[in-house]
């Protein structure tokens, strides 16, 4: 009986296990789309429901930025520029980072949505070394807003700090 119930069990695991990893096999997605879990979605750099949007256009302009850090670094609000890199539809530069005079590279991401709402910034240059955040573009704000959750080592001191983005 111990047996019967643990292949029961085994089973059950199985069957419920194969639910969550559908196939992509008999799948066909559009332009700009990937199969996942026998789903489709925009890849990275496009979004809406027909996948037909790049991303990296409602990103693109000018920001006024605020940031609050522990501990507080130099800059605590200053203006930003945010353009497409040219090279990858995923790919932005963000112009005076954290106030500095510097640009950082970011990369978009589609979330689960079909939005390219996902942001992150990963990178070391000059006195910013490991430098990475992660955030989300809002647009239920107006104007829209980006705020980023980010952490870096300057001068040898550990900042984190929430870097709000705010569209002008």
């Amino acid at each position: 009986m111990k047996r019967f119930l643990s292949l029961i069990l085994i089973a059950f695991g199985l069957f419920l296990f194969s639910c969550d990893n559908r196939s992509c096999e008999d799948v066909i997605c559009g332009i700009n789309e990937n199969c996942n879990q026998g789903t489709c979605f925009c890849i990275d750099g496009y979004e809406g429901d027909n996948c037909q949007q790049l991303s990296y256009e409602k990103y693109v302009g000018n920001y006024f930025v605020n940031e609050n850090c522990s501990p507080p670094s130099s800059s605590g609000s200053y203006n930003s520029y945010i353009s497409w890199d040219g090279f990858n539809l995923n790919s932005l530069s963000i112009s005076n980072f954290l106030g500095q005079g510097i640009t950082a590279p970011a990369q978009i991401f589609t979330n689960p949505q079909n939005k390219g709402n996902l942001i992150e910034i990963s990178f070391s240059q000059g006195l910013l070394q490991n430098v990475y955040g992660i955030g989300n573009y809002d647009e239920n704000f107006f104007p829209p807003r980006i705020e980023i959750e980010l952490e870096y080592t300057q001068a040898g001191q550990f900042h984190q700090c929430v870097v709000t983005y705010i569209k002008q």
